[in-house]
């Protein structure tokens, strides 16, 4: 518990930083994850796609995140933002992941793939 304590306050330093780097903020976000802080996961995320904002990657985590803690609306608008920068990124690396098939299929998305409005986010 001292630990966890310790823990959260240095990453409670790095999120209240005046400008986070990328990387301290998705390792912040990982160590969130690993204690189940998800309130402050979803914090960091946010910093990060703000941070980052043409990271498919920062903008899928926080999809999938927003999708299990049954924010429907908000998982939908950072999927619209990953799906459209998973496509760019394909067209100049085919061989990048195509997160748009991982949606399709990722679990923690089961709830906001059964909704009309996933079905007309742009699938290319």
């Amino acid at each position: 518990m001292q630990k966890n304590t310790e823990a959260l306050q240095t990453l409670d330093g790095v999120m209240n930083a005046s400008n986070p780097s990328a990387t301290a903020l998705l390792l912040a976000a990982q160590e969130y994850a690993a204690m189940r802080s998800y309130d402050k996961l979803e914090s960091a995320l946010e910093k990060l796609v703000k941070t980052a904002p043409d990271s498919p990657d920062a903008w899928y985590d926080l999809a999938a995140l927003k999708a299990s803690v049954n924010k429907t609306q908000e998982s939908l608008d950072a999927l619209r933002h990953v799906f459209d920068l998973s496509a760019k990124r394909r067209r100049t690396d085919p061989k990048a992941m195509d997160m748009i098939a991982q949606a399709k299929t990722d679990p923690r998305f089961a709830a906001v793939r059964s909704l009309p409005e996933f079905s007309k986010l742009p699938q290319k």
